[in-house]
């Protein structure tokens, strides 16, 4: 998927120098809008553009996290099956309450407070 290949992407952008200062921000920032997303605020093909952006920050945030103790490749291969079993995860239950809006209005706005405690707790 699009948020998949944007992970990979930003895990290996994360071995290159540059400051972190806006990644925390910036992951919260994406849970807020994926959340908003969800929630139905913004048209499907707006998406894309967010789960790109998420992708390449939660990647990041991931390749920067790689112990130096650990073989990188191992470290990867197992949040890369993580991430992908998450996505399965969602795609099955959104595809269970697709004729129940009210659901993924409310997921949307747990995401949303999920993504405002990250920002302003």
């Amino acid at each position: 998927t699009t948020l998949f290949r944007s992970v990979v992407v930003g895990a290996l952008l994360a071995v290159l120098p540059a400051s972190g200062l806006w990644l925390e921000p910036g992951l919260a920032s994406s849970v807020i809008l994926l959340g908003l997303l969800v929630a139905g605020w913004f048209p499907r093909h707006v998406g894309y553009g967010l789960s790109i952006g998420a992708g390449l920050l939660h990647g990041y945030a991931h390749g920067l996290e790689i112990p130096a103790s650990v073989d990188a490749l191992v470290y990867g291969v197992g949040f890369l099956t993580a991430t992908a079993s998450l996505q399965t995860v969602g795609w099955f239950l959104g595809s269970r309450v697709r004729n129940a809006p009210w659901v993924t209005r409310l997921f949307g706005a747990l995401m949303v407070t999920l993504g405002a405690q990250m920002l302003w707790g």
